[in-house]
């Protein structure tokens, strides 16, 4: 995959979502990659109760072995039990009061079944961390197998959302949620130029406030309506 044209910036929010075996979690893994090259260098944290199994990630932790000074994942945690939520709100403590911000990759894969992270309780960190990732520093991946499991803030706050091929009806839903400004035919012309080859990705680039930028795989535009 070809470097992203538009820039990396530490805190921004990433949404990656596609059925089981599209290639969702490679991308982010590749994504991630680019992240852990920025600097300062961002602690990475994982919160995946498959990863540990999963060949991708495998094949990730046998690229980076030996690098002990920079480990692609600083820390891996299966579930976001409490004790993860709280060590995740002392981070959110700790970059509310810094200065000098330590920035932070956080990459939460395949939590859908944990209906706690959808919770507007006082703690709940990760919607914390979402609605101020850019002040915390905090860079934040959340891998989706459906779309209407995607959080709610995410929705609103997302600066980057990567979807693989959908279902007519998730189609519909990542439209409304994310392009709808974009009719139906249009919506179809974008998947028509997006999804040409097993494993594209449609990309949602709003992370420039002026401009909405969609690309196949990263590096070719789509154009389906002028620009105003």
């Amino acid at each position: 995959m070809e470097r992203p044209r538009f820039k990396l910036i530490p805190g921004q929010c990433w949404v990656f979502v596609g059925k089981k075996g599209s290639g969702k979690t490679y991308v982010a893994i590749q994504m991630a990659g680019l992240y852990k090259r920025l600097r300062p260098t961002p602690f990475s944290i994982l919160v995946s109760p498959n990863a540990s199994g999963d060949p991708t990630w495998n094949e990730l932790v046998a690229q980076w072995r030996g690098r002990r000074k920079n480990p692609f994942m600083n820390k891996h945690f299966t579930r976001l039990t409490t004790d993860v939520k709280e060590y995740l709100e002392g981070i959110c403590d700790q970059q509310e009061d810094s200065e000098n911000k330590q920035p932070y990759l956080i990459i939460l894969d395949d939590l859908q079944s944990d209906h706690t992270i959808n919770q507007t309780s006082i703690l709940n960190p990760v919607k914390r961390m979402v609605d101020s990732s850019r002040h915390y520093q905090t860079t934040l991946m959340m891998i989706y197998q459906g779309v209407s499991k995607i959080l709610p803030t995410m929705i609103v706050n997302a600066d980057v959302i990567v979807s693989k091929k959908l279902s007519g009806v998730e189609s519909e839903r990542f439209r409304k949620m994310f392009l709808e400004d974009y009719t139906k035919e249009e919506f179809r012309r974008v998947r028509r130029q997006a999804f040409i080859e097993d494993y594209d990705n449609l990309v949602v680039d709003r992370s420039n406030l002026l401009h909405l930028r969609l690309w196949r795989n990263f590096s070719i535009p789509i154009k389906v309506k002028e620009e105003t």
